[in-house]
């Protein structure tokens, strides 16, 4: 709700601390619904680092202001001092008042927190979170975890992006009723055919009538990229000859090469694209048949919703908030995680029968039209901020 001051709207102010703004699904997802949201609050991104990000320029297109909190000096420092630097500066950057304080993801939760604490009721009047993965990153970190938890019994709200993620806030001692969820949405203005690339020249190089089965994800072991060795393997055990997966994602871990090396060992080389990294999905995913989701762990994947939305039939691991976005037999299929030979099953369905794959593909595009557009996903914000001004108490 706007104030009125001499006459003139003042927007609920919304200050938002991440830990950098690289590409990855939370920070293309708070691209996306920032700009919208401007409409009715005043946003400010604070970034928990001394480096902005490659995507920081994107948010400035949009007219999102942005804050280090970490002098460039700051990247001789340790960890530690890194922390209680960037906790300093964000206590001294909202000193002049925030009606709500919301962070994303681990480190800029935990700073973020006490800051909260410091200066609850003075200048920062409502602190909320966001979880947008599964906690396996808190697993061997007692400290971490038990911050957290200490963190916890102050929020207003704590959002999770999936089922799955609001399960694990309430198992961490939230209550039921201060845990929110508001599913990832899906710009389907991306979804549009684009002119031909080098991309596009890569995929001509499959052999015409192979299935093109894509994953779109970035190289890290829980990825599962290195389960497709054995599904392809099990695919070509079931008859199945005519097919490649086509890989996109940025190398983190130098996980190419050594996939490269066991599908050579394999003698699968025939049947794996590598295209690297790519900053639009529509370059392939317009131009594929099958899409697959392996990881072994996940919040709830942009990726997945982006193969549903183009119509394409997924195959994907039940993990995360997976569940919420296919119904299996229906929107796409699920199988439990590393069960390569049940995956290969189901993509064997799709590959040999096109009518399967256009019903599946078509049920799958119709529920992310309907449960995860942008839209939906943006008055949902809109809907939780206006909530925890009007009513949120602590």
């Amino acid at each position: 709700m706007e104030i009125l001051q001499n006459s003139v709207p003042i927007k609920p102010r919304i200050a938002y601390v991440v830990t950098k703004l690289n590409r990855g699904g939370c920070e293309v997802h708070l691209l996306e619904i920032l700009p919208k949201l401007q409409k009715w609050f005043s946003v400010h991104v604070f970034i928990f680092d001394d480096d902005y990000g490659t995507l920081a320029p994107s948010f400035e297109e949009q007219g999102i202001k942005l804050t280090c909190l970490l002098p460039p000096e700051a990247s001789r420092y340790g960890r530690l001092r890194r922390w209680i630097k960037g906790i300093l500066s964000l206590r001294t950057q909202l000193s002049s008042g925030v009606d709500i304080l919301h962070a994303f993801l681990p480190i800029a939760y935990c700073g973020s927190g006490v800051v909260y604490i410091l200066n609850r009721n003075k200048t920062i009047k409502h602190f909320l979170m966001s979880r947008r993965s599964l906690n396996e990153y808190a697993r061997h970190r007692y400290l971490l975890q038990r911050l957290e938890k200490f963190l916890h019994r102050h929020l207003c709200l704590a959002l999770g992006n999936s089922s799955e993620v609001s399960r694990q806030l309430i198992e961490e001692g939230i209550p039921g009723y201060k845990v929110h969820q508001i599913f990832n949405g899906i710009p389907l203005r991306h979804f549009r055919a684009q002119a031909k690339n080098k991309t596009f020249r890569e995929l001509e190089r499959i052999p015409l009538g192979w299935i093109r089965i894509v994953y779109v994800a970035n190289f890290m072991s829980y990825k599962g990229h290195e389960d497709l060795i054995a599904v392809a393997l099990t695919l070509l055990s079931f008859g199945h000859k005519k097919f490649c997966f086509v890989l996109a994602g940025k190398d983190q871990e130098n996980r190419i090469s050594f996939l490269k090396h066991r599908i050579e060992i394999q003698g699968l080389s025939e049947h794996f694209r590598f295209l690297g990294e790519i900053f639009n999905p529509t370059d392939i995913l317009t131009q594929a048949d099958i899409g697959v989701f392996p990881s072994h762990q996940e919040g709830f994947s942009n990726s997945l919703l982006e193969k549903m939305a183009q119509g394409l039939p997924v195959v994907a691991t039940d993990v995360g908030g997976n569940k919420d976005a296919i119904v299996s037999g229906e929107t796409g299929y699920l199988v439990p995680i590393g069960e390569t030979e049940k995956m290969a099953h189901f993509l064997g369905l799709l590959i040999s029968d096109s009518a399967l794959r256009a019903k599946i593909g078509k049920a799958g595009q119709s529920a992310v039209n309907t449960l995860f557009t942008m839209e939906r996903c943006v008055n949902a914000y809109r809907a939780m901020y206006h909530k925890i001004l009007d009513k949120c108490r602590h």
